[in-house]
């Protein structure tokens, strides 16, 4: 691949190789709503310098990213480009982010065909979701309801974190009926997965990405990921605590202390260290055992409760009041939100979203379906996913009608919580995209599956059985 760099005079090309793609996916810019990156999964992504996310910043706001994780994230200034590249590519790779793509995976999970595990990195990268940028990080969920015994239940996986537990979630209810309950008004002023909680569980991988975040210094170690058992109580009483995990500590990664960071001593005297595991496993074993726990028949019958809730029908709209899902209105910002609004406040949009969190994409219109519970005869589960998903071909095409100028944000109170801010045109969980109209049932016309000979959807699709390229897909992983 050779990048021009711009300028008014001439500048040497700079050439990448990428050998053995695998796989692409259309992605974020680093930070932002705005849709015009691209990144490609290779067997041998090439070097550019690793500074933990690896970050390189090369002209005309391109910015190339790779890690350990073999992949390169590409970013233009213009869409079109990306879409150019994109299209390039998918002539010798799948893109995660195509409907055809999302429809056949989906299919091999209700077929048994593919574990828990393998289909939540597929739905993440789907919805946007990478582990090169922090304020888009892959959203895993917790699994058990204690983990003071091996043999303790599930979680309920049809509540967010935030309803986990009855007594705060009153709390939350009352602050947002104070807000007064219409437009606007929230439960949870921080997303399950911002910045700030991708940095918590992973302080000991990244480092120095922990010290930028923290201007300099790592946070009290009080406060630091120390203890696993404490996290979880933390998760379920703290006010203003509702993140999910990363796929990080499933991998048996960023839980013991590898590098020997010296993050400090707590107030009892204990030096943080590795974190304090249940039933004295150790980092590896923990992971296998969450690994296990999260294909084992009963949390595989339920957690599509919780896809439904994060990628799904209760992720946003009258889906997300129903199960008490609503976070503030910058957790839901799109590219449309950013169009037609002055630089500052297109810029404030961008900073409220990248450090408070967003939502990931919503990938399914319809319930979600259990693992191994088989495709149903009338082929609704290719209708289940969204047809306009991100990625795929002439998408972008179809005018978007540009929202009011946005009003300004809340202040930030205590503990990085959000205080009430009114909502912004077209923003918030309640509310469908800029200038569609949203029949009964609640879906707007723009979130309807593509039929076949669209470009894009499952019948534009390389030949094969729908069995066959989920099988290509997952050897990509």
């Amino acid at each position: 691949m050779y990048l021009v760099p711009p300028g008014p005079s001439p500048s040497p090309l700079a050439c990448v190789r990428v050998k053995n793609v695998r796989r692409t996916a259309c992605r974020y810019g680093h930070g932002s709503a705005l849709d015009k990156a691209l990144e490609i999964y290779s067997g041998d992504a090439p070097s550019l310098g690793y500074d933990g996310l690896g970050r390189y910043r090369g002209g005309a706001g391109l910015e190339y990213v790779t890690d350990a994780s073999r992949s390169l994230l590409l970013e233009f200034d213009n869409p079109r480009v990306r879409d150019d590249v994109a299209r390039y590519l998918r002539r010798v790779a799948p893109c995660d982010t195509d409907v055809g793509r999302v429809q056949d995976v989906y299919g091999a999970y209700l077929r048994g065909e593919v574990d828990v595990y393998q289909y939540l990195v597929m739905v993440n990268s789907a919805a946007g979701r990478t582990r090169k940028d922090l304020s888009r990080y892959p959203v895993f969920p917790w699994i058990k309801d204690g983990y003071g015994r091996k043999d303790s239940g599930f979680r309920d996986f049809s509540k967010p974190v935030g309803r986990l537990n009855p007594e705060r979630f009153k709390n939350f209810k009352e602050r947002r009926a104070s807000m007064g309950g219409g437009p606007g008004s929230f439960l949870y002023g921080t997303s399950y997965s911002a910045p700030g909680h991708v940095l918590f569980y992973l302080l000991r991988t990244m480092p120095t990405e922990a010290l930028c975040l923290q201007g300099g210094n790592f946070d009290h170690p009080d406060r630091s990921f120390f203890d696993w058992e404490a996290c979880w109580e933390s998760v379920l009483n703290n006010s203003s605590d509702v993140k999910e995990l990363v796929p990080d500590v499933f991998e048996g990664k960023a839980l013991d202390n590898r590098l020997g960071i010296d993050i400090g001593v707590r107030q009892t005297g204990e030096r943080v260290d590795d974190v304090k595991l249940p039933f004295g496993m150790d980092a590896k074993e923990f992971g296998e055992w969450l690994r296990e726990e999260l294909e084992s028949p009963a949390c595989r019958g339920k957690i599509h409760s919780w896809i439904d809730l994060v990628f799904g029908v209760n992720s946003r709209g009258p889906g997300a009041e129903e199960s008490d899902n609503v976070f503030a209105p910058s957790a839901y910002y799109t590219e449309a939100d950013l169009h037609g609004v002055d630089e500052a406040t297109r810029e404030r949009m961008a900073l409220e979203q990248a450090e408070f969190g967003s939502v990931p994409d919503q990938l399914f219109v319809l319930p979600h379906g259990r693992w191994g519970s088989g495709e149903d005869a009338a082929g609704m589960w290719r209708a289940a996913v969204r047809g306009d998903a991100r990625g795929r071909e002439g998408r972008g095409k179809t005018p978007v009608k540009k929202p009011a100028a946005q009003p300004p944000a809340g202040d930030e109170g205590v503990a990085g919580e959000r205080q009430p801010a009114k909502a912004p045109a077209g923003a918030g969980p309640g509310s469908p995209s800029p200038g569609a109209t949203t029949p009964a049932g609640g879906v707007a016309p723009s979130l309807r599956s593509l039929p076949p000979g669209v470009a894009g959807s499952s019948a534009d699709a390389p030949p094969g059985t729908a069995k066959e390229k989920a099988r290509t897909w997952l050897s990509g992983l």
